[in-house]
């Protein structure tokens, strides 16, 4: 009876593995279509009838989920890039790629392999910077882009940025970059600017892991641009800073003798020098506050 059941068991996984992966790599006809060099594909889309092309905008998001990263990356995001910036789409089209680029966002656990949240990002970024150069949302849209960003931002907790194997991620980053087109956007409310600061606060120091895919940058460069915006009073940004690791905060007593503590002590001072360079390079005095408060934050640190 061992025997039979033995057998039994050996019959299954062998018929196991001869049974294709139970995800198998997502489809991606646009990228089938278009195989080209990427200057070669870009005149090719931009010579397209503007009914196809705008479709093609539209049929492309699920390409920002492919496991092949030369498709998702560098077919699908750098086609909806050069889309956008050669002003290819109408505004319709891109409305409603918003749409479908939200609801990838808001389902971005739906992903196991992690790739659909941060490349909504990413191209919603490219869709953000539209709207800055051409105004085309009203203050609502605006606004839902802001709270859809922030967000993601808040709840991620899948931190993986490259891998040799599947390309980037980056879901920090990329929401970032949302955020850093909203900040240079002068149509950007101040109620917005405060929910972005606040996204921005939840994970520039986080203790549950150790940024080394230039994480800080991307998340100091939108709050170097609305420190240029006349949002904020030049004392509020040393009480801001401050914030983000205050000196009753949880694991800062033994700083060097947590892992977790060590984690945000290296993410806040990597946030911390990137405001200051930044702010401190451009020279500019609407930035010297800032550059301040960066360099007294830095001094702060355990």
């Amino acid at each position: 009876m061992i025997r039979a059941a033995l057998m039994s068991v050996l019959l299954s996984l062998a018929a196991c593995a001869g049974m294709p992966p139970a995800r198998e790599k997502a489809m991606c006809a646009a990228a089938e279509r278009f195989v080209l060099p990427p200057e070669a594909r870009n005149d090719a889309i931009a010579a397209l009838p503007e009914t196809e092309r705008n479709q093609l905008a539209l049929d492309m998001v699920a390409c920002l989920e492919d496991r092949d990263p030369e498709v998702r990356d560098g077919f699908a995001y750098e086609t909806y890039a050069a889309m956008m910036r050669g002003n290819m789409l109408d505004t319709g089209t891109l409305r409603a790629l918003k749409g479908r680029l939200l609801e990838k966002l808001a389902d971005a656990a739906g992903d196991p392999e992690g790739f659909r949240g941060p490349f909504a990002a990413l191209v919603l970024s490219e869709v953000a910077r539209t709207d800055r150069l051409e105004p085309w949302m009203d203050p609502d849209e605006r606004s839902g882009l802001v709270a859809a960003a922030a967000v993601y931002m808040t709840r991620l907790a899948d931190y993986r940025g490259f891998s040799d194997a599947d390309g980037w991620r980056h879901g920090v980053a990329h929401s970032a970059d949302i955020f850093t087109q909203l900040a240079l956007n002068e149509r950007l409310e101040k109620a917005d600017a405060d929910i972005m600061l606040a996204a921005i606060a939840s994970k520039a120091g986080t203790s549950a892991h150790a940024y080394v895919f230039g994480e800080p940058a991307r998340l100091a460069a939108p709050v170097y641009y609305l420190a240029g915006r006349d949002f904020y009073p030049a004392e509020s940004w040393p009480a801001w800073l401050l914030g983000l690791w205050p000196d009753d905060g949880l694991l800062r007593e033994n700083a060097y003798q947590s892992e977790a503590a060590l984690r945000r002590l290296h993410n806040l001072t990597a946030f911390g020098e990137a405001l200051y360079v930044t702010a401190k390079a451009s020279g500019q005095a609407d930035r010297a506050p800032l550059a301040d408060a960066s360099l007294d934050f830095l001094r702060s640190l355990p």
